[in-house]
C-alpha cells in the first residue's frame, strides 16, 4: 500500500515538475523569439557598360576588394576618340557658320534701306539664329562624345568586393549587359524566417544575437524591419477573374514563416561573411512598452 502511494506521489511529482518546465520553455521561447532558419544577405550590384566595346582591359580579378571609383576594367577608345574627333570639326565649322551669318547680318544691317529690303534684313537675322542652334546643337554633340569616351573607363560605383568573375580580355561589351557583380561592403544584413507565432515578441529596435554556423560566437544585431507581406501560394485567379479557392486537406496547420530583416552591428573575427550564409537569430530583449 505504501509503495502504490509513493509511486502515485512519484508521479504526480514528475508531472508536475514537467509542467512547470514546460511553462517556464514556453514563457522563455516566447520572451526571447528564435529561429535557426535565417540568411546572410548583401547588396550585389550588377556592373555594366554605358558604351559598347571590345573589353581591352581587365583590371580586378575575381574575390579581389576594389574601392569606389577604382577602374574595373576598360572599353577599346579609338572609336569613342575618332567620335570626339569628328565632333570637334563640326564644332568649328558650325562656329565659322555663324561667324559669316553675323557678319553678313551686320553688313545688310548697315545698308541703306534702298540697297537692303526689310525682307533680306528679316532673311539675314534669321540665318544667324539658325546658325547659333547649330553651334549650340554640335556643342552638345561634342559633350556626348566625350561623355561616351570617358566612360570606356568602366569604374566601381562602390566599394566591395569582385564576385563570380566572367568577364575576360576580348569580350564585347554591350551597353547596359551586366558584365559583374560587386558585393557592395559593409552592406550585410539577415533575413531571419519566423514563425508567425512568434512575432508578439519581436519589434523594430529590438536588441538580437545571430550565430552563423561553424562560427565561435554570436554577433550582436538589432531587428530593423518586420516584412509588411509575403506571397500567398493559394491565390489563384479563375477564368473570368473571380478568386479560385481550392480545396485545402491540411490537417496540420503550419504558421507561416514571416521575414525580420536584422542589422549586423559587428563582423565576425574568425571566419569571412559571405551572402548566403546559414545562421540562427535569438531576440535578446523585447521592445519596452
Amino acid at each position: 500500500m505504501i509503495r502504490r502511494l509513493l509511486r502515485v506521489l512519484l508521479t504526480l511529482v514528475v508531472l508536475l515538475l514537467a509542467g512547470w518546465l514546460g511553462w517556464r520553455l514556453w514563457h522563455a521561447y516566447m520572451d526571447r523569439p528564435w529561429t535557426r532558419d535565417a540568411v546572410v544577405q548583401a547588396q550585389i550590384i550588377e556592373v555594366n557598360a554605358d558604351v559598347s566595346g571590345r573589353v581591352v582591359d581587365l583590371e580586378v580579378a575575381d574575390n579581389a576588394p576594389v574601392r569606389a571609383g577604382q577602374v574595373l576594367f576598360r572599353i577599346d577608345p579609338r572609336r569613342y576618340r575618332l567620335a570626339v574627333a569628328k565632333a570637334r570639326a563640326a564644332l568649328a565649322e558650325a562656329s565659322a557658320q555663324l561667324a559669316l551669318r553675323q557678319e553678313q547680318a551686320a553688313r545688310r544691317a548697315d545698308l541703306p534701306a534702298d540697297v537692303v529690303s526689310a525682307e533680306a534684313r528679316t532673311d539675314a537675322l534669321l540665318a544667324v539664329r539658325t546658325a547659333q542652334a547649330q553651334l549650340a546643337a554640335a556643342r552638345a554633340r561634342l559633350n556626348l562624345a566625350e561623355y561616351d569616351l570617358s566612360r570606356t573607363l568602366v569604374r566601381a560605383p562602390v566599394a566591395g568586393t569582385i564576385t563570380h568573375l566572367r568577364l575576360r580580355t576580348g569580350d564585347y561589351a554591350q551597353t547596359g549587359k551586366p558584365l559583374l557583380a560587386l558585393v557592395e561592403s559593409d552592406s550585410y544584413w539577415v533575413d531571419a524566417y519566423m514563425e508567425q507565432t512568434r512575432l508578439a515578441g519581436v519589434h523594430v529596435g529590438d536588441k538580437a544575437r545571430v550565430t552563423l554556423l561553424g562560427a565561435r560566437q554570436s554577433l550582436p544585431a538589432i531587428v530593423e524591419g518586420i516584412a509588411p507581406a509575403i506571397a500567398d501560394r493559394e491565390s489563384h485567379t479563375g477564368e473570368r477573374l473571380q478568386a479560385d479557392v481550392r480545396a485545402s486537406f491540411n490537417w496540420v496547420r503550419l504558421p507561416a514563416r514571416i521575414p525580420v530583416r536584422i542589422r549586423l552591428l559587428q563582423k565576425p573575427r574568425d571566419l569571412p561573411l559571405t551572402a548566403g550564409m546559414i545562421c540562427s537569430v535569438v531576440v535578446e530583449k523585447r521592445h519596452p512598452t
